[in-house]
């Protein structure tokens, strides 16, 4: 064999180099980032079919329990992978500070958290309540996986194919147990909305409190109307207007009276944003509030009626101003938690009482509640004051990043800043919950990061495909 030969076979038959860096673009970070989401999107349709077989809600959640740490494992390593890609980036560290705020500031937040947890010593991978006989799965991992998979996750996503499809997932499958609640109120009984014998009556969905039904639906509704504004295909407008108003029915019939409001102030948002960037009133909102109010009007609840929540409110706030002996009982017992919570953030202000530090009090002065019910009291009272501080100004950032880029921000990402402003209005009579939290986060990271503009992803694409063709002209002068 000669020479010529020789060589022409080593460069025949000498095995390729996998460019392993390559392998992780854009696209398939996106996507990887994407998986865990739209697991997580399907967990309450999930609950809801597997209600049809359980004949208690305590065995579904031992059923549930192994496939949520399966999911939390999954969801953790894609996060380290999309971490990882993000340091292969090679950005400068300026330039990491000045455009990505709410991640500093939710880090120091962590951070916080956790100089807590040195300082006061509360259990950090058990579970608070064990004392009391309850399992809330509420420790430390699951604050920490709010920020480091949900938000991480869902910031990373920039594709309105990839974002859109998430988004409409979520809405899909609200929608179909939303419309299986109306069966079950209106028409027959169905058994997975009957396993909660101690709501009866009300409107839990497949949730354990119908206040945490309430979080998730605020989300649901604002992301549905945000559909019936922004979509621009026929078929998901026309699906927006119909889960528009069957989400705000149920979100009467629900009657968790704080996201009811919280919806009215998404609207609010909606009206202010439209006439920010595209100068004119939004008119299809018109549709979802009067289903709204008619229904506020027409529709019983479980506590009577809507008008009897406002009559309630204002009678509320009478006692509260003139601090009478019904006072602590305003707001269903929020403003005795409210005071309480306080006084436990003034005794540590800096350290806060750790996780749950407050439970006992907190449920011996108000007998029903074991959580100060304001998701911002909750953070100073366990973190101290300036996690808390850490944890509203990383909120404050994400919004104003959607304002400082109004220009850039499309229909997608702008209805998941209206349903995340709906939820943080919430958040004032509310709890994180391990099972309702992580869908805020999610469209929290969505809201953050706005989808790439026409021109950008065509110059992205354009790159792309003159990256290959000069790949592919590499690779064919080196085997010619």
């Amino acid at each position: 064999m000669t020479d010529t030969s020789k060589q022409k076979a080593e460069i025949i038959y000498e095995p390729k180099k996998i460019n392993y860096g390559a392998l992780l673009n854009d696209d398939t970070v996106e996507w990887l980032a994407a998986m865990p989401l739209l697991v997580l999107s399907t967990i309450p349709l999930v609950v809801f079919v597997l209600r049809f077989a359980e004949e208690n809600y305590a065995t579904l959640q031992q059923f549930l329990d192994p496939v949520r740490v399966l999911f939390c494992l999954f969801a953790g390593i894609t996060a380290l992978v999309c971490i990882a890609t993000a340091v292969r980036d090679k950005q400068k560290p300026s330039a990491i500070i000045s455009g990505n705020k709410p991640f500093l500031l939710f880090a120091a937040f962590l951070l916080l958290m956790l100089i807590s947890y040195l300082v006061v010593g509360k259990p950090f991978f058990d579970d608070p309540f064990n004392h009391l006989g309850i399992n809330s799965s509420e420790t430390h991992i699951m604050y920490i996986m709010f920020f480091t998979v949900y938000f991480f996750l869902g910031s990373r996503i920039r594709s309105p194919k990839i974002k859109g499809l998430i988004i409409h997932f979520n809405v899909l499958i609200s929608f179909i147990i939303a419309s299986f609640g109306l069966v079950d109120c209106y028409i027959a009984p169905l058994r997975p909305f009957r396993l909660t014998q101690i709501w009866d009556g009300c409107f839990p969905g497949v949730w354990s409190n119908p206040n945490h039904y309430g979080y998730y639906l605020t989300l649901m509704t604002l992301l549905s109307v945000g559909m019936l504004l922004y979509e621009k295909e026929r078929s998901w407008k026309i699906f927006g207007l119909v889960s528009s108003a069957v989400h705000c029915v149920t979100m009467v019939l629900n009657d968790t009276f704080g996201s009811y409001l919280a919806i009215w102030f998404g609207f609010v948002f909606l009206i202010i944003v439209n006439i920010i960037i595209f100068r004119k009133f939004p008119l299809l909102l018109l549709i979802p509030a009067a289903v709204l109010l008619l229904a506020s009007i027409f529709l019983p609840t479980w506590a009577g009626s809507m008008g009897q929540n406002f009559a309630a409110l204002g009678q509320d706030t009478v006692s509260i101003v003139n601090n009478d002996e019904n006072a602590g009982l305003a707001g269903s017992v929020r403003w005795t938690l409210w005071r309480t919570a306080a006084e436990g953030i003034m005794e540590s202000p800096i350290f806060g009482q750790g996780l749950e530090g407050w439970a006992d009090i907190l449920l011996e002065r108000s007998t029903t509640g074991i959580h100060p019910h304001n998701e911002y009291l909750q953070y100073a009272l366990f973190f101290g004051i300036p996690a808390a501080c850490c944890y509203i100004a990383g909120l404050v950032a994400v919004f104003l990043r959607g304002l400082f880029n109004r220009k850039k921000l499309d229909g997608l990402t702008l209805m998941c800043l209206a349903a995340a402003f709906g939820y943080c209005v919430s958040a004032f009579f509310g709890n994180p919950k391990f099972y309702t939290a992580p869908y805020f986060f999610m469209i929290l990271g969505f809201a953050y990061n706005y989808c790439l503009a026409a021109k950008e992803s065509t110059g992205s694409a354009k790159a792309a495909d003159t990256g290959a063709e000069e790949a592919a002209a590499q690779e064919n002068v080196a085997n010619s």
